[in-house]
């Protein structure tokens, strides 16, 4: 079988520097009702439109120093969610959790990524 494994040691350094990187702070990250600093209010009032695309766009050159793995993309920008969300180095996974909603329990996805992730090559 073609997978990576991921040992806890080395997702919890990801976080640690993904969270040093982007400037969330351990109250942030733990705060039960912390908002992530890529969210700006008012930003998916007209989604798809040139407001919430000129939001976007001012907010991903703000952070666009960061690497590219971890650099908002528009659901983060226009979607509250909270930032554990934001260091998690995959687009398209931020995105999912962020338009699950409520359907994935941040606290268990947190506790499941430290037992370990396996990545699987197509």
């Amino acid at each position: 079988m073609n997978t990576l494994r991921i040992e806890r040691i080395c997702i919890l350094e990801a976080i640690m520097a993904n969270c040093l990187q982007i400037g969330i702070t351990e109250q942030m990250f733990c705060g039960e009702h912390a908002i992530s600093p890529f969210f700006r209010p008012g930003g998916n009032k007209a989604v798809g439109g040139t407001a919430s695309d000129d939001t976007v766009t001012t907010v991903q050159r703000i952070f666009n120093t960061l690497k590219p793995d971890v650099r908002p993309i528009k659901e983060q920008v226009t979607m509250m969610h909270r930032p554990m969300i934001d260091v998690l180095p995959f687009p398209t996974f931020r995105k999912n959790l962020i338009h699950s909603g409520d359907a994935v329990h941040e606290e268990e996805l947190y506790h499941d990524l430290l037992n370990g992730l396996a990545m699987k090559r197509n």
